[in-house]
């Protein structure tokens, strides 16, 4: 079989503790995958980030870089996937790192499973400092599966690292991160796997996501909540623009456990005047869209939205002591 070639596409913003970690990950396996690049996305670091990767540099011919002036996470991804010159994009965000035997299990699944649209990896999720919390997907398939059954079969679809996708599907699909919002990985993964013909479980897990304290995902303020009715209204204009006909229910339930979401993120807010503010732009916009889909759900989920358009705090409150109450489909 011949290899074929990943681009790794790793964004650098002020990252310098960690972004050698990562680089090393790679570095010390990718022989694995000979003709394998790294592309680093410069977006207007600040600190010393970029002095440890032109450590690198020197060293290494294919490791690149590209400058950007501060854009946010999406439009560093564009435009590494853009210069990419791989068969396969591996967005690696520059705080996490690859097990030391990723790529070998990588390669050795893509030998059985030879050109498949994406192979998903469950993500070891770490601490600040290393210590693994949780590993997200226990339960592994040796089956290919579609992207919509990987989405039925509730396999997360959140944190886009977890992917190796086929450059060529990104291509035809002209996907692309939706620029200047939080949490853009949300709607990412959807669009993804809809697209997907192909997906494989990798068996293991294989890619370490950490959490640092003072990432997005720890600061959860009420623009979580905006940006994700945003990409919800992104996820609608994809569904409208490409999702066939007969999958676009599929879609649209699927495009709505964003509000779930958005209001898990802001639970601490609830009370506040600028969570009220938020349901007064939002609130029409959310509940039509719930009420939309009443038609096409069984009863006992038509049940749990009635319940979520009627009393949306209390819903989510017992959904934190209670987990079968989320609407998942």
């Amino acid at each position: 079989m011949r290899l074929p070639k990943i681009s790794f596409i790793v964004p650098v913003y002020n990252v310098e503790k960690y972004v050698g970690k990562c680089l090393e990950s790679i570095l010390t396996q990718i022989s694995v995958f000979p003709r394998s690049e790294i592309i680093i996305v410069n977006d207007g670091s600040n600190d010393d980030s970029m002095k440890v990767v032109e450590e690198y540099t020197f060293q290494y011919d294919f490791i690149s870089i590209i400058n950007q002036k501060n854009s946010g996470l999406s439009m560093a991804r564009n435009h590494g996937e853009e210069a990419a010159t791989g068969d396969y994009i591996w967005f690696v965000d520059s705080d996490d790192w690859l097990e030391s035997n990723a790529l070998q299990v990588l390669r050795s699944t893509m030998k059985v499973y030879p050109g498949m649209d994406v192979y998903a990896t469950g993500l070891r999720w770490v601490n600040d400092e290393g210590e693994i919390k949780r590993i997200d997907i226990r339960k592994m398939c040796d089956k290919i599966m579609s992207g919509m059954q990987y989405v039925d079969r509730l396999y997360p679809t959140g944190a886009t690292p977890r992917f190796i996708i086929r450059h060529r599907l990104l291509q035809n699909a002209g996907l692309k991160f939706i620029s200047g919002v939080l949490h853009e990985d949300t709607p990412y993964g959807l669009m993804l796997a809809y697209q997907a013909k192909s997906v494989v479980l990798l068996p293991e897990a294989i890619y370490a996501y950490r959490q640092r304290s003072e990432s997005i995902m720890h600061s959860l303020k009420i623009r979580s909540a905006y940006d994700l009715v945003i990409a919800h209204k992104k996820l609608i204009a994809f569904c409208q623009e490409q999702v066939k006909t007969d999958d676009r229910i599929w879609f649209c339930i699927h495009s709505w456990n964003i509000f779930n979401i958005a209001f898990m993120f802001t639970k601490h807010l609830f009370y506040t005047t600028e969570f009220n503010e938020f349901m007064k732009n939002n609130w029409d916009y959310i509940k039509q869209q719930t009420m939309d889909l009443f038609p096409y759900l069984p009863l006992h989920k038509r049940i749990k939205m009635k319940f979520f358009i009627s009393y949306p705090k209390l819903f989510i409150f017992l959904s934190k002591i209670k987990s079968d109450l989320l609407f998942t489909v």
